[in-house]
C-alpha cells in the first residue's frame, strides 16, 4: 500500500484521473495546481522554485504530471515551454528526491519518433535527468478519455454533416486513460525505477481512426477528407517489454460503446 502521494498537476486530465483513482484505492493524496483552491496546494512551474511550498515530510511518492503538453505550443515557444517542461520540472524533481520521495514521471512514446518533436525532446531531457535516480519513467502513447478530444469533436462534426480533415500521415498509438492511470500507479506501488512504455498497437493514422469510428457509428465517411502535413512524427513501434493495448478495442470502448450506453 502506498503512503501519502503528491500529484503535481492534479487538475489536468491525467493527474486528475490519477488522483481520483488513488483516493479510491485508499491512498492519502495531495494535489497541486497553478490555481489555489480548497484542498489543493498552489504550485506553478512558471514561477521561481523559491516560491514553491512543498510538504515538509510524510510523502512516499510524487507523480510529476504538470507540463505544457500541447505540441503546437512547444513548437511555437520552445524556450518558454522548456523552462516549464525541463528546467522547472527537473528542479522540482531534485527537491522531492532530496526529501526521499520516489518519483513517477509520465513521458511520451514520441521520444523515439522521427523527426523528434520539441515536446518529445523536452520529455527526453527530463528522462535523462532522472536516469539512475529513485524515479520511474512511464512513456505513454496518446492518452484518450471517453467521448473527449479531437476524435470526439470529429464525431460530432460528422453527425452534423460537416467535413473533417484528419492527418493521414500522423500516426499515434493511443491508450485509454484508465490504462495510463493504472501504469503510473503500478510503477509507484512497485517502486519500479527505470523505464516502462505503455502504448497502443498497432500505431494508426488519425484518418484511419476516425474512418473506423465513423463506420462503427454509421456516419457518412465521405465527409472525411484526409490531408497530409510534413514532417510528422511517427508513433513508437511496440518492442520487448512494452505494455500495449489493442487500438481498435480502445477506440471501440471509448467512442462507440459509450455512445450507445
Amino acid at each position: 500500500m502506498l503512503g501519502a502521494a503528491l500529484v503535481v498537476g492534479g487538475d489536468g486530465l491525467l493527474g486528475g484521473a490519477l488522483a481520483r483513482q488513488l483516493e479510491t484505492d485508499g491512498v492519502r493524496v495531495m494535489t497541486t495546481s497553478r490555481h489555489a483552491g480548497t484542498g489543493t496546494l498552489s504550485l506553478d512551474l512558471a514561477t521561481k522554485p523559491q516560491s514553491w511550498r512543498l510538504p515538509d515530510q510524510g510523502l512516499d511518492v510524487a507523480f510529476l504530471c504538470a507540463a505544457v503538453t500541447g505540441q503546437g505550443a512547444c513548437e511555437r515557444e520552445p524556450a518558454a515551454t522548456r523552462l516549464i517542461n525541463v528546467e522547472r520540472t527537473c528542479a522540482l524533481a531534485d527537491a522531492l528526491l532530496a526529501r526521499g520521495v520516489f518519483l513517477v514521471f509520465p513521458s511520451t512514446d514520441l521520444v523515439s519518433a522521427a523527426p523528434l518533436p520539441v515536446y518529445a525532446q523536452q520529455k527526453r531531457e527530463v528522462e535523462a535527468h532522472l536516469a539512475g535516480k529513485s524515479a520511474a519513467v512511464v512513456r505513454l502513447g496518446k492518452v484518450l478519455a471517453p467521448r473527449a478530444g479531437i476524435l470526439a469533436d470529429w464525431i460530432e462534426a460528422l453527425r452534423r454533416a460537416r467535413t473533417v480533415t484528419p492527418y493521414s500521415n500522423a500516426r499515434f498509438a493511443p491508450v485509454p486513460l484508465a490504462l495510463a492511470v493504472e501504469a503510473l500507479a503500478d510503477a509507484a506501488r512497485l517502486r519500479r525505477a527505470g523505464l516502462t512504455t505503455v502504448c497502443g498497437a498497432p500505431p494508426i493514422s488519425y484518418s484511419d481512426a476516425i474512418t473506423f469510428l465513423a463506420c462503427r457509428l454509421h456516419l457518412d465517411t465521405s465527409l472525411i477528407r484526409p490531408v497530409e502535413a510534413k514532417p510528422m512524427p511517427a508513433a513508437a513501434v511496440a518492442q520487448a517489454g512494452v505494455v500495449s493495448a489493442d487500438v481498435w478495442t480502445t477506440l471501440e470502448s471509448l467512442y462507440v460503446k459509450t455512445a450507445t450506453s
